[in-house]
């Protein structure tokens, strides 16, 4: 649940010197069949004054040879709460909700990252990530039909056939 810290993803930025970065890697996803996808998760954040503390998410098609970063927030941009110089647990009420598009991996298979950065300023929280994709189903018709009526029958029944092409019948 959002602001159960107990089972998020924190990245101490408060005790990480400013460069050094954390990768999370998502297991790989197929999109082969979808017809749109998009990621969801929550995040939490506080500057510690006004660093630039950085979360990107990032998509490689290739195996992690290359990447394109889909989601890009940093500083006061990603804050979910006012700046404190105090060691960062969030509330419930101190997430956010987001979603990224991943509309332009459909047709493919990918894997992603959670790629933070630190800027020496205060902790991150990341929490109840999910993939989605909708997969197309092609409507059947059918222009084929036999019609038996009427539904209670004494001594005659119609029945009425409509086919798109010539067909034997049995009846």
């Amino acid at each position: 649940a959002v602001g159960s810290t107990e089972s998020s993803i924190y990245l101490n930025f408060f005790n990480i010197t400013a460069g050094k970065f954390d990768e999370l890697y998502l297991p790989g996803v197929s999109f082969v069949n979808n017809t749109s996808a998009q990621l969801t998760f929550d995040v939490a954040y506080r500057q510690y004054q006004a660093e630039n503390d950085k979360l990107e998410v990032m998509v490689s098609t290739d195996c992690g040879a290359t990447w394109s970063t889909v989601y890009n927030k940093q500083g006061a941009t990603l804050s979910t709460a006012a700046a404190s110089t105090t060691n960062f647990a969030p509330t419930a009420a101190q997430w956010r909700a987001e979603t990224v598009s991943l509309s332009s991996y459909v047709g493919q298979s990918i894997i992603m990252k959670f790629k933070g950065t630190s800027n020496y300023g205060n902790n991150l929280w990341i929490d109840n990530i999910n993939v989605s994709g909708t997969t197309g189903i092609n409507q059947i018709v059918n222009n084929n039909s036999v019609k038996v009526y009427p539904s209670v029958v004494s001594d005659k029944v119609t029945i009425s056939t409509s086919f798109t092409e010539n067909q034997n019948l049995t009846i």
